[in-house]
């Protein structure tokens, strides 16, 4: 199991920045953001830069684990679902290119109706034939989220698609916040975790939740990351 940092704890520092604080604090590797809005890298990304990324990368000897795609698009568009297939293809190759061992991404749930023309269930036919003609071995990786698809959604998407290139990255603590049942939730994702992610939460009386360091809240997440063999799992996050 290795331990990689996500830039989401950092969005003022560039992604070599982050690259050089990972490395300085230990971990094993790190998720980088592509996004127009504070994203290390993206979709458009100059040549150059990207060679910047894969030189610092190189100079710590820190491990790209994956890139964390945050699409920006108009989902009422007619052509909206021809969009997101043209993201996830650029972010595949971006993958590629920086070496990335994964692209994650969060994906609207197949209840929530404003999403409907691109839901989970679609992107995950996406996927599958994208992946049908992808030879470079990357992984994909849909995480669970209380404002996205739920832990139970993500699972079933999964089993969908059926190419073991497709895993989850598991958020016990998003499973709380979309009131979702623990352990159902565990029973569905175990069989194909690929990331888990630590997290912990402290929460009020009034309903209100702070983020704390993994281990020092008061709603421990313990159960579900023992419950993961260590085996199973690729990396670890810690935000």
């Amino acid at each position: 199991m290795k331990c990689s940092f996500s830039t989401l704890a950092t969005p003022e520092l560039s992604g070599v920045e982050a690259i050089r604080l990972a490395r300085r604090y230990g971990y094993d590797g790190i998720d980088l953001r592509v996004s127009e809005i504070k994203g290390e890298l993206t979709l458009d990304s100059s040549a150059a830069h990207i060679r910047e990324i894969v030189h610092a990368l190189e100079a710590e000897g820190i491990a790209l684990a994956s890139l964390f795609l945050y699409p920006h698009y108009d989902h009422l568009r007619s052509d909206a679902r021809r969009i997101v297939e043209d993201t996830l293809k650029r972010s595949m190759a971006l993958a590629n290119e920086t070496g990335a061992r994964a692209v994650r991404l969060q994906v609207h749930g197949d209840t929530d109706p404003a999403y409907a023309n691109v839901n989970l269930s679609s992107v995950a036919e996406m996927l599958a034939r994208l992946l049908e003609r992808d030879r470079s071995g990357l992984e994909i990786v849909i995480q669970n989220h209380s404002l996205y698809a739920s832990a139970l959604e993500v699972a079933a998407a999964v089993r969908q698609i059926g190419n073991d290139r497709v895993g989850i990255g598991y958020s016990p603590d998003h499973v709380r916040l979309g009131g979702e049942d623990a352990d159902q939730a565990l029973a569905a994702v175990k069989p194909a975790v690929k990331c888990l992610y630590a997290a912990d939460l402290q929460f009020a009386q009034d309903g209100g939740y702070t983020s704390v360091l993994p281990g020092t809240g008061g709603d421990s997440f313990g159960k579900h990351y023992r419950s993961i063999r260590r085996e199973e799992v690729r990396q670890v996050d810690h935000f």
